[in-house]
């Protein structure tokens, strides 16, 4: 007979095989006598589960001479699977912010694939949808600036697999306050303080009025809430003594917008503490 090979890892010949063992082994425990003619690292399947004869000087309380074998076969993917789910690919995008209306911003996207403490070369960029010639560059600006509110999507590819992001550029107005010599003439914000006009409101601030000035709170007018919701209160104590104006100011980016010009009703001295609030 020729060289057969059953359920094993070897290959016998046929006669040798069959003249050594009756029967297949139907229980783990039927290995533990079925060492004749075998030979280290023989493999065999017992109910589903390989196991592997480890020779006469191995004992396993379990199987004798055997041992069962782990299934190696797809450990690599596995374990790739597992680091990737783990310590998954991040995608770090930059060349977003909040610039002010009237500006003209040509933007700098840039972006890196991390893994732990790696960087990678993606295999492709696309940046809303358009793809990028030289993926390794890890830079894009677009062709023309822009000065309108834009969120760019970038997706990138390694592996078969692939990552996005976004970065946003917003351009937003600037709400002022500081304190001013004359109300009825005043149109330049450039030497007041200023911050992005989230809303009408303003926590406690502190007005330099030494010298006698007035105290000035200008906002745009789209958040003017109108004057039975508008508050100030002086010193932590509310005042009606405010009078405000709508006039159009040009902003430090050339923008020009309507604003409403709040003051107290009065010339002031001194250090005033004031806030511009709801009741």
């Amino acid at each position: 007979m020729s060289g057969i090979n059953i359920g094993t890892n070897f290959n016998y010949q046929g006669s040798n095989f069959l003249d050594s063992r009756q029967g297949l082994p139907q229980t783990k425990d039927d290995l533990l006598t079925w060492d004749v003619l075998v030979p280290l690292g023989f493999e065999t399947c017992v109910r589903g589960e390989w196991y592997v004869y480890k020779g006469e000087n191995y004992w396993n309380i379990e199987t004798g001479h055997w041992e069962r074998r782990i299934d190696t076969s797809n450990i690599e993917a596995a374990i790739e699977k597992l680091n990737a789910a783990v310590f998954p690919m991040d995608l770090i995008v930059s060349g977003g912010g909040i610039y002010e209306l009237g500006s003209s911003i040509l933007p700098d996207l840039r972006w890196t694939l991390k893994k732990e403490s790696a960087t990678f070369i993606p295999d492709r960029v696309q940046i809303d949808g358009l793809e990028i010639d030289n993926p390794g560059n890890n830079q894009w600006s677009p062709s023309s600036p822009i000065n309108a509110n834009h969120t760019y999507t970038i997706r990138v590819w390694y592996n078969s697999s692939s990552y996005s992001s976004s970065v946003s550029l917003e351009f937003k107005q600037k709400k002022y306050w500081g304190v001013i010599s004359n109300p009825s003439t005043f149109d330049d914000v450039f030497g007041l303080h200023s911050s992005w006009a989230d809303s009408w409101e303003m926590d406690t601030t502190v007005f330099n009025c030494t010298g006698g000035y007035y105290p000035a709170y200008i906002i745009p007018r789209s958040l003017w809430p109108g004057e039975e919701t508008f508050k100030v209160w002086v010193g932590g104590f509310q005042t009606t003594d405010y009078t405000y104006t709508i006039r159009e100011i040009e902003n430090m980016s050339g923008y020009e917008s309507e604003y409403v010009i709040i003051t107290l009703g009065h010339i002031q001295t001194g250090i005033l503490n004031i806030k511009f609030d709801i009741e």
